[in-house]
């Protein structure tokens, strides 16, 4: 049973989940930003959703914190002088966010644009290091280093809670789609299992036993109106070679 999917729909009754939903959904927008204004630092071909001038302007606008109000507040907290390095940053932003816009307008027009919603390809990928792993591990853990050095040695409090923050939001939304990927992919390895033993059942065949079963009244209904079992859905068509789908 999908129990997560039945105790969600449950629980959306209730006042206090609602709520908790929208304060959620609010730090992941939070979140969001500040992975975009890091990103764009550390990774190259975005896709056209993921980089679009709203998200840019998403990005803009983390960074903006801490190179106005947020860089006061802080410098003044610890006892620093005005961070003319996030300034910098800031500046950075700007000419990589409108670098990064024209090479997604290019690649559109070439006809070589990647997935609308690709995150960006670390520049790490020199490394040989899987991309899943430099996406979830390595930069969030390389961003809290250069945030430690900010703080320590070279005394960047803004620049190091900018980098800290980023890095938190880089491995959430990363691991958040890791997590969604691997759900669609298992949802329609299910439909393909489900499919296989109605056919199957239909056809006469033996079944392999693959941890899905339907009850003896049901196959006999099946059998009985073999129109009414469903075939593949499209996305599983989609995911199978032509051969195995027939």
């Amino acid at each position: 049973m999908q129990l997560g999917k039945m105790s969600h729909q449950l629980a959306k009754a209730s006042p206090t989940v609602r709520q908790f939903e929208f304060f959620w959904a609010i730090a992941l927008l939070i979140t969001g930003c500040h992975a975009i204004s890091v990103n764009v630092f550390t990774r190259k071909r975005f896709g056209c959703r993921y980089l679009s001038k709203l998200n840019i302007l998403f990005g803009l606008t983390a960074i903006g914190f801490y190179t106005g109000i947020g860089n006061l507040a802080i410098s003044v907290a610890s006892h620093q002088r005005f961070s003319a390095l996030m300034e910098l940053l800031y500046l950075s932003f700007i000419g990589l966010g409108i670098y990064h816009g024209i090479q997604v307008w290019r690649s559109r027009q070439r006809d070589e644009m990647p997935h609308t919603r690709y995150s960006g390809r670390p520049l790490l990928m020199v490394t040989g290091i899987d991309e899943g792993i430099l996406k979830r591990w390595v930069e969030p853990l390389g961003l809290l280093g250069l945030g430690w050095v900010a703080a320590h040695v070279i005394h960047q409090n803004p620049v190091a809670l900018w980098l800290y923050v980023g890095a938190i939001s880089v491995f959430i939304h990363e691991t958040l789609a890791e997590y969604a990927e691997e759900s669609r992919l298992l949802d329609g390895y299910d439909a393909m299992v489900e499919a296989d033993f109605k056919r199957s059942v239909v056809s006469g065949k033996r079944t392999v036993d693959q941890g899905f079963s339907i009850s003896q009244a049901t196959q006999v209904m099946m059998r009985r109106y073999p129109e009414i079992v469903p075939e593949y859905s499209d996305e599983v068509q989609g995911m199978l070679d032509p051969e195995v789908a027939k």
